[in-house]
């Protein structure tokens, strides 16, 4: 299974982001981010460490598909809601994999004791301080946080007209309508096209992002993405977890427009410092795999002070966004093609 966003939702709510690493108050481990500690590279975080809110948002996605991951096979055999696995990931993201190896809980999961793993979640609020093992108070509070999660009914995941980027989700659609790419009819090929151009923004190539529509283009805008440091563009197979580069050449799947506040709300809460209040999910399509994962297309919320991405589409402005959100409910594409000349992007 996946961890869901309401697993990252309840991390980062406890986690809280710190952009330069401390010592855990409990085992002292050094920490930073959303409460990394190893680097996707391998490298164990130490005290004067310093990132930016981008590349602690890309380390947390790495985190929780290596928690998730980890979860899964402990479980493996068990059927789960989704609500019982994201709050079994929070969990294993705060204690550790190899303590919910061992855990009672799993023990009790294992043999069918669903209601005795959920209780056994509020177990774990103890740690040790000043040399003695007591209750945290903010261990007791994330715990309990988690179980009501587990416990909470899963409902079936619903698209409704307010989340999606397609014609359905045209004034007058009518509500909860369903969507299925495709479902305009209209001659030719409707897609986005990513390619490189001489230009550079703040130390940042700038990559011209086009609206192709009935194979003709029809607009385009400039973004960017990866930090300034790592503009190297590499094919889907080359391109690590972790790298801060750019996202890798290839055919990429658009997914449906993510708003935190509600449609065309601009202005609405941030979904992570990182990323601003709307945001539109990749997926990677090939050719063959890449590493690279929770890439998405959504404004640069830190432009004015710290410019450049973990390897997301960077949308300069919220204008530029409005206008790649006319062109997703215009004929909703769902394919992005991203050629950078290296030979790997297959024909739209």
């Amino acid at each position: 299974m996946k961890a869901s966003k309401s697993a990252v939702d309840l991390i980062i709510s406890f986690e809280g982001l710190r952009l330069d690493a401390y010592r855990d108050p409990g085992p002292g481990t050094p920490t930073i981010g959303y409460g990394t500690t190893v680097y996707p590279n391998g490298t164990k975080v130490k005290v004067g460490d310093g990132i930016s809110a981008n590349e602690a948002s890309e380390f947390l996605a790495f985190d929780v598909d290596k928690f998730a991951a980890g979860v899964s096979a402990h479980v493996a055999g068990r059927t789960l809601t989704q609500n019982q696995f994201d709050a079994l990931v929070s969990l294993a993201y705060n204690i550790g994999l190899g303590a919910f190896a061992g855990s009672t809980l799993l023990k009790k999961l294992k043999g069918g004791d669903t209601a005795g793993a959920g209780a056994q979640i509020l177990v774990w609020n103890k740690a040790v301080v000043h040399g003695v093992k007591q209750v945290v108070p903010g261990l007791k509070r994330r715990r309990e946080a988690e179980r009501a999660l587990f416990l909470k009914k899963s409902a079936p995941p619903a698209t409704t007209a307010a989340t999606l980027i397609g014609p359905s989700a045209q004034p007058g659609a009518a509500a909860g309508a369903t969507h299925a790419p495709g479902a305009v009819a209209v001659p030719g090929k409707n897609y986005l096209l990513l390619t490189r151009t001489a230009g550079t923004d703040k130390g940042l190539t700038l990559l011209q992002l086009t609206y192709v529509k009935d194979g003709r283009s029809k607009a385009h805008i400039l973004v960017y993405s990866g930090t300034s440091r790592h503009q190297v563009f590499r094919k889907g197979a080359n391109s690590q977890m972790g790298s801060l580069e750019p996202l890798p050449e290839g055919r990429w799947f658009v997914h449906d427009i993510r708003w935190k506040d509600g449609r065309d709300n601009y202005t609405g809460t941030f979904f992570n410092p990182g990323i601003g209040p709307v945001t539109i999910p990749l997926d990677f399509k090939g050719p063959g795999a890449t590493a690279r994962a929770a890439i998405e297309m959504h404004i640069d919320a830190n432009r004015a002070s710290n410019p450049g991405t973990a390897g997301c589409v960077g949308v300069r402005s919220v204008a530029d966004f409005t206008t790649l959100v006319t062109w997703l409910r215009d004929t909703d594409p769902r394919g992005l093609f991203v050629d950078y000349g290296l030979g790997s992007c297959p024909n739209p």
